[in-house]
């Protein structure tokens, strides 16, 4: 089940990567001109209603990757505190879908719960899967949100799926039990 949830991260961030690269999108937020924004929306409805819909899609999918990972730790019982953990990352996810779903989804409250979602992901890899997976996606969302931060003074929400992807990936790859996962890079094939 850790390997389903690591694919529907990655799932999540190959849509939302695809919904915000489309030139619609990157024009749209390159202006601060409402009548330009209304334009490019009447020229390119299908390509903002592609992008939009990718970009939900990657926002809805993150947390129930999560869940399922939640699931996979609670039948394992091995550790109820990596389960509590996993609880709250899910939690933290699924309100960071209900403020991005919002017509009023101001940043800092999605920054915040996608980051407090992620790091607590990355913690749960590093205590069960994968000290480098989990280390890498902590480092990199707190890394890219301060950088960011500091730098624009807003956080777009497209700067948190690097770090899911991350995730996603060592949970595919990363160890399968309670030890911790070390990259080997030889076969005894």
């Amino acid at each position: 089940m850790k390997r389903l949830a690591g694919v529907l991260l990655i799932v999540s961030a190959i849509c939302f990567g695809l919904g915000m690269t489309r030139p619609v999108i990157i024009d749209y937020f390159s202006t601060d001109n409402s009548v330009a924004k209304r334009l490019l929306i009447q020229e390119n409805p299908d390509q903002w209603q592609f992008a939009n819909t990718m970009m939900d899609m990657g926002v809805i999918i993150a947390p129930i990757g999560v869940v399922i990972l939640t699931f996979a730790l609670w039948r394992s019982n091995k550790d109820n505190k990596l389960v509590l953990l996993a609880i709250a990352s899910a939690i933290s996810l699924s309100l960071a879908v209900t403020v991005w779903m919002s017509d009023y989804w101001p940043f800092p409250r999605l920054t915040v719960l996608m980051t407090f979602g992620i790091v607590l992901l990355g913690l749960i890899i590093i205590l069960r899967y994968s000290k480098w997976g989990g280390t890498l996606t902590i480092a990199v969302e707190l890394i890219t949100v301060i950088v960011l931060y500091i730098i624009f003074q807003d956080v777009p929400p497209g700067a948190h799926f690097l770090p899911l992807l991350i995730a996603g990936i060592s949970l595919v790859v990363g160890g399968a039990g309670n030890r911790l996962n070390d990259a080997r890079l030889t076969s005894n094939y």
